[in-house]
């Protein structure tokens, strides 16, 4: 690969999977869509055992399919990221002011900043956010140094709605 231009920097990380799988999980398993949605099937639940006593096995089996829902959650994700390598292979991302280009072994993507619909970050990782599901990019700091991940934080960060 060439070097990277002057203001632009370039990173080499892999995450592993069961890692990526728990990050994955956890941060679907609290999105406000999910929260909401658990939400309205308790509410479904007991408005069905409180109001319709016939119906109370409704509400029993309501409660049993959110018991249910994190386990088939978790089993997707894995099976997402079994089926596609490219969630877990050596990546090289090299980021600027337009945005970032993405190379993997047999894959390479370039995406301008405002494709991204939003960027977080936690105490180990960055959060490149391409929708709402929380199926997101995840790039760990320990790849970046400190400059490197000041200039990723401030391109990601000041991306146009």
């Amino acid at each position: 690969m060439t070097a990277p231009l002057p203001d632009h920097e370039t990173v080499t990380y892999q995450v592993p999977r069961n890692e990526l799988i728990r990050i994955i999980f956890r941060r679907m398993l609290v999105s406000r869509r999910r929260i909401r949605n658990t939400a309205l099937f308790l509410v479904a639940a007991a408005l069905f055992y409180f109001s319709y006593p016939q119906l109370r096995v409704l509400s029993y089996a309501i409660i049993g399919v959110v018991l249910l829902l994190p386990f088939a959650l978790r089993r997707g994700i894995a099976r997402a990221i079994d089926q596609n390598p490219q969630f877990t292979d050596l990546k090289t991302i090299t980021f600027g002011p337009e945005g970032v280009v993405l190379v993997g072994p047999n894959y390479k993507s370039e995406m301008d900043w405002n494709m991204f619909k939003g960027f977080s970050e936690d105490a180990s990782y960055f959060y490149l956010h391409l929708s709402d599901t929380g199926f997101d990019s995840v790039l760990p700091k320990s790849a970046f140094t400190p400059p490197q991940q000041e200039l990723f934080r401030k391109l990601a960060s000041r991306r146009k709605a």
